[in-house]
């Protein structure tokens, strides 16, 4: 989850590496008045914020190379015990089915269960999201980009496609779905919150270009900055 995702919510907590702690989800739930979105889980005597921040830290520090093999093995240990306990006192999480034995696909159960998202938001980023097609993601984030502009109330995760229905719902946008001048203006936004992924957004954007094209719209820029404007 990319810049905004982090960035964004109420700071709780704040990690080794100086990140705020957010719920984005439970954020998400007091700004727009909609709920059954976010969810709290027990902790075997910790918070989940507590839990959140001492695992970022080592997952930021696994994926710069900064961890030992034996810290790698202790810590593999630690969580297998913790998670034991999570499962216990949540079992509600025994939906979410991931490979207990990679520690990535652990490291995004711990961190989606530590930021409050529900076990089917959980679920569908690790089995759906994360492995998807790099331009079938691109297609999906840019509809959710386009989603957030209409409701006026921006949300910073991937929801499941329940969650979504609920969440448009919630805003009486329950049949729509974004025009292709709304999906060209999303992912010109994607192509500056992705700057690592340009070459298959740039070309999303002229495959979208065409297909405006070939409805009878003109794309038009303003001659300043990078927002499209459109002619009927």
């Amino acid at each position: 989850m990319k810049r905004d995702f982090i960035q964004a919510g109420t700071s709780q907590a704040m990690g080794q590496q100086g990140v705020p702690w957010t719920f984005p989800a439970r954020d998400f739930e007091q700004r727009s008045g909609i709920t059954g979105i976010s969810c709290d889980y027990e902790m075997p005597g910790m918070t989940m914020e507590e839990v959140g921040v001492y695992y970022n830290d080592f997952i930021i520090r696994r994926r710069t190379d900064r961890v030992s093999e034996m810290e790698l093995h202790q810590t593999r240990i630690s969580l297998n015990r913790l998670l034991g306990q999570i499962f216990t006192l949540n079992p509600t999480l025994l939906r979410v089915h991931w490979d207990h034995q990679n520690i990535a696909h652990a490291e995004k159960f711990i961190m989606g269960i530590c930021s409050g998202f529900s076990p089917d938001d959980i679920n569908y980023f690790i089995n759906t999201f994360d492995p998807m097609e790099k331009t079938k993601k691109l297609e999906l984030y840019t509809s959710m980009v386009a989603l957030r502009k209409r409701m006026g109330t921006p949300f910073f995760w991937i929801p499941a496609p329940a969650t979504i229905q609920k969440i448009k719902a919630h805003y009486g946008l329950a049949e729509w779905t974004p025009s292709i001048e709304e999906m060209l203006d999303a992912a010109i936004k994607t192509r500056e919150d992705f700057p690592d992924l340009q070459i298959h957004v740039q070309a999303y954007i002229q495959r979208l270009r065409a297909m405006c094209q070939s409805t009878g719209r003109d794309v038009i820029h303003p001659g300043f900055g990078n927002r499209p404007r459109y002619l009927e």
